[in-house]
């Protein structure tokens, strides 16, 4: 999987540090959008911290392996697995009444196929690591090329042979990339403001966070989380935002004390005879 299992692990784990520095009460439950046939963020969610999901994605391929994964598991009471539309990642999805402590998703990353054949030097100057060395069989060949099938049956490569990398076209490739997909979810998130109490995504570039940041910027939003993901040579990033008023007064008291107690703890200096 692309990211890795130990890095996605970590999305979930600051999604509860999150939650830890804004506790609610009652379940928790968390909205994946675009879960891939794996169904991993459900399956680690659980398995790490109970939480209840809905997942869904727009590949009728994806969803039904991804309800056998969950199945397979005996998770059906946790995980809801659920198509969604081409045209809406989260107005389409709720129901009219429903809220969601969390959503998450891992947008796809390029903007197109073609555009995932960079060569690995270029990733690294733009922080990307080495997980996502993908190409397709659209794109050059590699003597050493690690392969899969995707799910429609076309093969997706990675000619990085320490990378096992497949995924389907639209898990890697969406028009105007990450940047877009991200666009096209604020706007919806201002839709149904607090209805989510954060909005999260995996982001795969450093420069791509920079223009995330500064479209909820321009958006208005004014309760902005980011962090930074390692796992061996790969960096990622992750990205969240909130209109929760609760979230945005605690947060800025948490921010309070800590200049206070660190002009409380301010060395000083003074001579004595």
């Amino acid at each position: 999987l692309c990211p890795t299992i130990p890095l996605r692990a970590n999305y979930i784990h600051w999604l509860h540090d999150l939650l830890e520095a804004s506790p609610v009460s009652g379940p928790i439950t968390v909205l994946d959008i675009g879960t891939g046939a794996s169904c991993i963020y459900p399956l680690l969610g659980v398995r790490l911290y109970d939480w209840n999901f809905v997942a869904t994605d727009t590949d009728e391929v994806s969803v039904e392996y991804a309800r056998a994964n969950v199945r397979l598991n005996d998770l059906d009471k946790k995980i809801s697995v659920t198509n969604s539309s081409q045209t809406h990642l989260l107005t389409g999805v709720l129901s009219p009444n429903e809220k969601f402590t969390f959503s998450m998703c891992n947008p796809p990353f390029f903007s197109s196929l073609e555009k995932s054949d960079f060569d690995e030097e270029e990733q690294e100057k733009d922080g990307a690591g080495e997980d996502s060395n993908i190409t397709t069989n659209s794109g050059t060949s590699s003597s050493k090329t690690s392969a899969g099938r995707n799910f429609e049956g076309s093969l997706v490569h990675s000619p990085n042979p320490r990378t096992v990398c497949t995924a389907t076209e639209a898990e890697l490739a969406t028009p105007g990339g990450e940047v877009e997909f991200l666009r096209r979810m604020i706007k919806e998130s201002l839709e149904l403001g607090p209805r989510i109490r954060w909005y999260t995504s995996m982001v795969g570039r450093k420069a791509d966070l920079k223009e995330i940041k500064k479209n909820l910027f321009d958006s208005g939003v004014k309760n902005i989380r980011t962090t930074e993901f390692f796992q061996g040579r790969t960096t990622r990033w992750a990205i969240g935002w909130s209109f929760c008023e609760d979230i945005y007064n605690e947060l800025l008291a948490q921010a309070k004390q800590k200049k206070q107690k660190k002009q409380t703890n301010k060395e000083t200096f003074f001579r004595v005879t």
